[in-house]
């Protein structure tokens, strides 16, 4: 069966498994019932996520192609078993007989394309003059042009190992994927939460004041037109906290698929930091995202370079020194008159040894080894291009992140002043208002401003919060730094 063949149908089997995997899981996905803390839903989904099952999947697999490629530079024994029938005719006579053998072999190679083969046949002959033989041969093939390069001859290895390490990087980028595609899930779920407690805190206020208000209409110190919009304003505030509902339902639902856990039992999550340490100079963080980006690149044009040296080597002529040493020993022999004990015939040795050299001309080009070194020439300049290309790119995306810092920071203090004066403003529009000097469309606006205010204070540190994790996931340190953001 061919690798391609064998490759499509391991991915199909691993597909299937993951089928059956997500299928298992769903069903049988633990129930949260406490409070989900950050450190819990990334741990869980490190554990379950089914990305990350399939990427320890694929890692696991390279690592074993590489076990089986060193695996071609151990011995190999082997064990032959032989028999045919003989008839040879003389002038004096027709001799008829048989022959069975057994011929045990160890084959060793170097990685300058030396073959050794070890071998001894033991041979049994019937018939008129039945003997038995023993041969010990040594053969010994060496390339002397084509074939001679460690690199040639370590290619399967070569390439094993250079895909091992592209998975390992994999693993690593889709570790840092999900990891920050749990933190930008949970902090949705952590706004939409906060959101709804202050829109609840908000309509138990005017719950009771319009309470307040009721009394008062009663009493006639206040018009039933603004009993109306207070009443209309509280129906609109009830809608708004049944959509934050429908959106954290949904929000549970997602986070839950990501880290194959149920949380429709869960009621509440734990708070996020709102303090990040002080960012380093933006060099620190261009320097750390190229060695991580980068890397793959780099190892893509280093393993391309030496396929290039391979095809080269390719192109030489065959030449191959090829020796045989051999000696056989037959240890007795009987004839018609019964076993001979001639000393002649007993134990006699025979010795045949062999060295030649081989060569091989192509007498045309092979147009499938051009293509392939055309192809191997693309990609090494596809290969610079996404280098050159990535380069540039990650220059402004750290810069671009780095400010995003910044700017977040500077959002959030603009929203606490504006929470601070939007706090003493519905002080105040109250004050006017229930001595009847403002009316009560004002005072609903500075209610409304002030609800808004809380949420853009709260939108503001989870953008802050969001804009450190995606920082650290462009520099490749999510993996290692996400314990600072539980």
């Amino acid at each position: 069966m061919s690798g391609k063949r064998i490759k499509r149908k391991q991915t199909r089997l691993l597909n299937v498994y993951l089928w059956i995997s997500s299928c298992f899981l769903l069903s049988s996905s633990p129930v949260f019932s406490e409070p989900l803390t950050l450190h819990q839903a990334i741990e869980t989904a490190l554990q379950s996520n089914l990305q990350m099952v399939k990427a320890e999947m694929d890692a696991d697999y390279a690592q074993k192609q590489v076990q089986l490629e060193k695996r071609a530079w151990h011995p190999k024994w082997q064990v032959a078993l032989h028999a045919d029938t003989e008839q040879s005719k003389t002038l004096t006579h027709r001799d008829h007989g048989s022959t069975a053998g057994l011929t045990p072999s160890m084959v060793f190679h170097s990685v300058l394309g030396t073959e050794i083969n070890l071998q001894a046949t033991q041979n049994m002959t019937r018939g008129q003059t039945p003997q038995s033989h023993t041969l010990w041969q040594v053969t010994v093939e060496q390339p002397l042009l084509k074939g001679l390069s460690p690199k040639v001859n370590k290619a399967s290895l070569i390439s094993a190992k250079h895909q091992k390490k592209l998975t390992k990087k994999q693993q690593e980028e889709t570790q840092d994927l999900v990891i920050l595609t749990v933190i930008q899930h949970y902090v949705n779920l952590h706004t939409l939460r906060q959101t709804k407690q202050l829109q609840v805190q908000h309509l138990k206020n005017q719950e009771s004041f319009q309470a307040v208000m009721s009394k008062k209409i009663e009493m006639g110190r206040m018009a039933e037109l603004d009993g109306m919009m207070q009443a209309l304003y509280l129906q609109r505030l009830q809608s708004s906290i049944q959509q934050t509902d429908r959106s954290l339902e949904k929000m549970k639902a997602d986070l839950g698929t990501l880290i194959v856990v149920s949380l429709s039992q869960t009621e509440d999550i734990s708070p996020l930091k709102s303090t990040f340490d002080e960012l380093y100079p933006e060099n620190h963080y261009l320097e750390k995202a190229k060695h991580y980006h980068l890397k793959a690149i780099e190892w893509d044009m280093d393993y391309l370079k030496q396929e290039k040296a391979i095809l080269e080597d390719n192109q030489l002529w065959d030449l191959r020194l090829k020796g045989i040493f051999s000696v056989g020993r037959s240890h007795y022999r009987f004839d018609q008159d019964g076993l001979d004990f001639n000393p002649d015939l007993h134990n006699h040795a025979r010795q045949r040894n062999y060295v030649g050299l081989f060569l091989n001309v192509p007498l045309s080009k092979d147009h499938r080894l051009e293509l392939a070194k055309y192809q191997n020439l693309s990609w090494q300049h596809k290969r610079r291009l996404d280098y050159e290309n990535k380069m540039m790119t990650l220059e402004m995306q750290v810069k671009n992140g780095y400010d995003q810092i910044a700017y977040w920071a500077s959002q959030k203090n603009l929203a606490l002043r504006a929470q601070m004066i939007a706090q003493k403003t519905l002080t105040i529009e109250e004050q006017k208002y229930l001595a009847g000097r403002s009316s009560a469309l004002e005072w609903e606006n500075a209610q409304a401003s002030e609800l808004q205010a809380a949420i853009d204070v709260l939108s503001t540190e989870m953008g802050l919060f969001l804009a450190h994790a995606e920082l650290d996931y462009l520099c490749g340190l999510l993996h290692e730094t996400w314990h600072a953001y539980v």
